[in-house]
């Protein structure tokens, strides 16, 4: 009588429930830290980039732009700063839109794919005259070259001030005199000396009411050569006083 050999059964497959919980967790670690990676290089990115806008359409003399519909939005890398400042570019912060030239007509013909800049609504090489809103002004001032900041351009939005004696004051007090005023021409002199382009700004040419021109142009007597100082403002800031400080007016007996 033969004995039965006993048959041999082959392993179970499978993993143990350890090592798959291992393989799970060590998974989602990776997905996190790449995740984690990806977020740190987009920011350092994106702190080192530009955001301007490219027209997605051609525009001709008198239509309006419509920042929601004619704008594609662009991240340009922080090493073209200089050139865009250059073709006085507007640049923006991370998903502000540039609300303050919506329904605005442009002066000229504006071809697709042109970066946004303040020249399509002052009328590059066009005379100051048509630059000016009808109904309003343009009222030149003389400023103080040394305390104006940055490249100022058409278009930008500042604050007016200059000192004035005050009684009981020892020392001329800086007064705020107008806000949020549109310039509209720049008067620019170039010095290139020891191959450093410096550009200061004498004159500026502001958009003004009616009133508000002859007032400036009052007060600029009593301010003299030092000029007037002036403070760029964030074009979306609409918080700013209407009309002409009326303090000021009182100081300078012009209230009356």
């Amino acid at each position: 009588m033969n004995e039965a050999n006993p048959v041999a059964r082959p392993p179970q497959s499978g993993s143990s429930p350890t090592l798959i919980i291992v393989a799970v967790v060590l998974g989602l670690v990776t997905v996190v830290l790449t995740n984690f990676y990806i977020n740190m290089v987009r920011k350092d990115v994106e702190g080192r980039s530009m955001h301007v806008y490219r027209l997605n359409r051609t525009l001709e003399p008198g239509e309006r732009l419509n920042v929601y519909k004619d704008l594609i939005p662009l991240s340009v890398s922080d090493k073209f700063r200089e050139s865009m400042d250059a073709m006085s570019v507007i640049i923006t912060n991370p998903g502000d839109l540039p609300v303050n030239y919506h329904d605005q007509p442009v002066t000229r013909r504006v071809n697709q794919s042109e970066f946004l800049s303040p020249s399509f609504f002052t009328g590059t090489g066009k005379t100051v005259d048509y630059q000016v809103t009808q109904g309003k002004r343009g009222t030149p001032l003389e400023i103080n070259s040394r305390n104006a900041p940055g490249l100022l351009r058409p278009g930008m939005y500042i604050d007016i001030s200059a000192e004035f004696t005050v009684p009981g004051k020892k020392v001329p007090q800086a007064m705020r005199i107008m806000e949020r005023v549109k310039v509209i021409a720049v008067g620019a002199v170039t010095d290139e000396s020891a191959g450093n382009r410096r550009i200061n700004f004498n004159t500026i040419t502001v958009e003004t009411e009616p009133a508000e021109d002859l007032a400036l142009l009052t007060i600029a007597k009593f301010v003299g050569k030092d000029g007037f100082d002036i403070s760029i403002r964030n074009p979306t800031d609409m918080d700013a006083r209407i009309g002409v400080n009326k303090q000021v007016l009182a100081l300078l007996g012009l209230d009356k």
